[in-house]
């Protein structure tokens, strides 16, 4: 008990510290989480809210209050067109808040009107693989997510329905898969054993933060490079004025 205590204390301690370096850097930038149902992002986008100091908001919530019933019933009654249309109306509202934390329904980044609304801060990929994100789908019932939702799984073994639900995530992940990887950052959900497991929400809420703070420092160094170029032959034209600096460098070495 006590060594479980100070590991969360430890890993408390490193939350609020990368927490505190990313807070200076991004003045207000929100942070938007794609990714797979299952994947967590309202839990771990509650956490890291609070750790930034950042309000979170959830786009499926909002929907529902726009819309006056459940995900499952726009689905149901108005079909995933008119629930889509919601979602981008949601995104477009949200994209000029600052210091927002904004979790994101799964099927949010096939939309490249999203993308557009979502580059007015970092969007961030939860990645899992689909056996992990069944069992947390299973666990939290799939009668509220329609896209994975098995006819007849009364009749199913839990093995049965498992593995249907692990097929048809793996279905839609292959379908989404190139448009996730649009994302600025992509954190895996990967625990620390072989098995399906996923690491705990505070353990990706630090990889987010590490990886955030790492992409900031990797972006400041290379804007402090491009302002090192030198032109030094102005006869060129400005394409290639560049292109020639890099040239002179070489044969100087």
């Amino acid at each position: 008990m006590r060594a479980g205590n100070q590991a969360y204390a430890a890993l408390s301690q490193s939350i609020e510290k990368e927490a505190a370096e990313a807070v200076e850097h991004l003045q207000g930038t929100s942070l938007f989480l794609v990714g797979m149902m299952g994947t967590g992002k309202s839990t771990v986008g509650k956490m890291l809210g609070q750790a930034l100091g950042y309000c979170f908001l959830d786009s499926d919530s909002l929907i529902e209050q726009l819309a006056g019933k459940s995900v499952a019933d726009i689905f149901a009654e108005d079909g995933e067109e008119d629930f889509r249309v919601l979602e981008t109306e949601v995104l477009q509202e949200i994209a000029p808040f600052a210091r927002c934390v904004v979790a994101t329904g799964g099927g949010a980044a096939c939309k490249s009107q999203n993308w557009g609304h979502m580059q007015t801060g970092i969007s961030i990929w939860l990645d899992g693989r689909p056996a992990m994100l069944a069992q947390r789908v299973l666990r939290d019932s799939s009668n509220d997510r329609p896209l994975v939702a098995i006819d007849g799984a009364e009749t199913m073994s839990e093995e049965e329905i498992f593995d249907a639900t692990v097929g048809r995530l793996e279905a839609l992940l292959e379908a989404r898969r190139s448009q996730y990887a649009y994302a600025d950052l992509t954190v895996s959900l990967e625990g620390a054993g072989d098995d399906d497991a996923a690491a705990d929400p505070a353990t990706v809420v630090l990889r987010i933060l590490t990886s955030l703070n790492a992409r900031i420092r990797k972006d400041a160094k290379e804007r402090e490079e491009r302002k090192n170029f030198e032109i030094v032959n102005n006869d060129l034209p400005p394409s290639m004025r560049v292109v020639s600096n890099i040239n002179q460098t070489a044969q100087d070495d």
